[in-house]
């Protein structure tokens, strides 16, 4: 008999071929007790979107020292400009966008991006594939 493939291996592997040619891939997930939904994204996009909110609650700070940090940050753009879009299916982590925090009924609570190891994950269902156009 052969051995199962653990869910951390398997989900990525599946899903990358997906992200990859545009589609939008939302799902729920169990993790540490918490129900949450979400979009898979690449760790390139995750850290795309991080970079972004960071330089931008900077630049909103007063003062030289915050300044000089969204200026030194800037820097690391074009490095993490250039990570890879895919899905990578041997990647520790997975990465989302949209995330919903289920806390129960009436109690719902959002986040712009969460990254969660894959062996965290007790339980995923898909809620939806949706194939969104890319334009370079």
């Amino acid at each position: 008999m052969s051995e199962r493939t653990d869910q951390e291996e398997i989900l990525p592997l599946l899903l990358r071929p997906l992200v990859a040619v545009g589609v939008t891939i939302r799902l729920t997930f169990h993790t540490q007790g918490l129900l949450m939904s979400g979009v898979l994204i690449s760790e390139g996009e995750y850290l795309k979107r991080l970079l972004e909110q960071v330089i931008a609650g900077t630049r909103a700070a007063e003062g030289e020292q915050s300044k000089a940090v969204a200026e030194g940050l800037e820097g690391l753009r074009a490095q993490v400009m250039a990570l890879p879009e895919e899905v990578d299916g041997t990647a520790p982590f997975l990465h989302f966008r949209d995330v919903r925090i289920h806390y129960g009924v009436g109690t719902d609570r959002t986040a712009t991006l969460w990254r969660v190891r894959s062996s965290a994950i007790d339980g995923i269902s898909l809620e939806s594939l949706d194939h969104e156009r890319r334009f370079s």
